[in-house]
């Protein structure tokens, strides 16, 4: 079952996260515990996008336990899939659609999102057909390259789009996830499937819930639009990647002017890494922004 952290404010708008409390990225793999960093960091995180929620006015929700499930006990005819990625994404799948039951607006963020901004993200999210995440473009880069050549099996017509979409960001009206969810489940299942059994060690890590976006997108079976945060300068979300934004610059960015304040995406291991070394800086802008 899954044990849930809730703020309630009474609000049409909900913030959510989710965290598998044990982790292994391969079911059949022994190798199973905890994340260190979460270990390390889960409770700071959790308040910092409590603190935003707080900030704008939303409600908020923090999912934790067992996910994999959660997601057996909400589709009791789902196969056994190897991959934890693959449950993970249904769980926020089936989360985000039972809060649109109850909320005009929902976000959902990875963990490891760190809000540095008392801008509310939802005055972004104004059409009833979309879902808005992030993507950030590079023209030429191995990663993408090879990222392309595994997903060919799955041959939508638009699969690929000039960037990498991220989902770490995730938002969208209620009635859009509620029309997504009734249109498309047999595809999201199909999707999924079809990454499971195409599974490759080397290559799956990159084949997650933005991509699934960029599926549907492809087989026509809805009509819905991807809007990207970040487009025309309208919000900041830095994907701390390294190869993306270069880190450092980032918080010499937020230290001098406003207008580069947005959400922090550490993610990867070497983002992960440079957040503890540089956490004293990160908590000093969160003093900053949301006060003590």
């Amino acid at each position: 079952m899954l044990k849930t952290d809730i703020v309630n404010r009474g609000s049409k708008n909900v913030i959510f996260t989710a965290m598998q409390d044990t982790y292994a990225w391969d079911l059949k793999s022994k190798d199973v515990g905890p994340d260190p960093f979460y270990e390390r960091n889960l409770n700071d995180l959790i308040s910092y996008q409590k603190k935003y929620a707080e900030a704008v006015g939303a409600d908020y929700r923090y999912y934790h336990g067992d996910l994999v499930s959660f997601v057996k006990e909400k589709l009791p005819g789902i196969i056994d899939l190897r991959l934890f990625i693959q449950y993970y994404d249904f769980a926020r799948y089936i989360i985000m659609h039972e809060l649109s039951l109850a909320y005009d607006k929902i976000l959902y963020i990875d963990s490891d999102i760190v809000p540095i901004t008392k801008k509310s993200i939802f005055d972004e999210i104004t059409e009833q057909d979309s879902f808005y995440t992030h993507w950030f473009y590079l023209e030429t880069c191995p990663f993408f390259d090879e990222m392309q050549t595994y997903l060919k099996f799955l041959k939508p017509k638009n699969f690929i789009y000039k960037g990498h979409t991220n989902c770490g960001v995730l938002a969208a009206r209620g009635v859009a996830i509620k029309k997504m969810f009734d249109t498309s489940f047999d595809k999201m299942m199909e999707f999924f499937k079809t990454i499971d059994s195409n599974y490759e060690p080397e290559h799956v890590i990159y084949v997650g819930f933005e991509h699934l976006f960029m599926y549907l997108k492809g087989t026509d079976q809805i009509n819905f639009n991807l809007r990207n945060f970040n487009e025309q300068n309208r919000w900041n979300v830095y994907a701390m990647k390294g190869f993306c934004d270069p880190l450092e610059d980032i918080l010499i960015k937020l230290k001098k002017n406003k207008k580069h304040e947005g959400f922090l995406h550490f993610c990867g291991g070497e983002a992960k890494k440079w957040y503890e070394e540089q956490k004293d800086n990160i908590n000093e802008l969160i003093k900053e922004t949301f006060g003590e």
